[in-house]
């Protein structure tokens, strides 16, 4: 409700990122992403190289899980509330970290700030610090 909307659009659309609404995703496999319509059911394919979900301000990580779980050839961040709930102020800054990191090798990922952490990232916390 900060009119900011139209702003956003015109950036993305200048940036080439598409956007896409009323669909869900019903398959990934790294390079192929099928969607369905959720009105009208109509099946779509296309050619991507990065995907993001953002789902709701939930903590936890079940579909990251599953993924994770799967064999799988591409990258999986997990970010936001489902790494670990917070304000709105660390969600923005996990969405800006994580779109910094896709198509990075995590070698090179250095974190700089502080953030909120899941008790899973205290290891690379430290670690990042030495």
């Amino acid at each position: 409700m900060t009119n900011e909307q139209p702003g956003i659009h015109a950036a993305l659309d200048r940036a080439g990122i598409a956007l896409r609404t009323s669909e869900i995703v019903t398959g990934f496999d790294g390079d192929t992403l099928q969607l369905a319509h959720v009105f009208s059911g109509t099946a779509t394919t296309i050619q991507i190289r990065s995907l993001v979900i953002v789902g709701q301000r939930e903590g936890g990580s079940a579909l990251y899980q599953k993924l994770a779980d799967k064999p799988h050839d591409f990258d999986l961040h997990l970010t936001g509330d489902a790494l670990a709930p917070g304000a709105i102020a660390h969600a923005v800054y996990q969405a800006h970290r994580t779109a910094r990191e896709v198509g990075v090798a995590k070698a090179d990922i250095i974190i700089r700030r502080d953030a909120p952490f899941a008790m899973r990232d205290l290891d690379t916390a430290a670690r990042a610090a030495e």
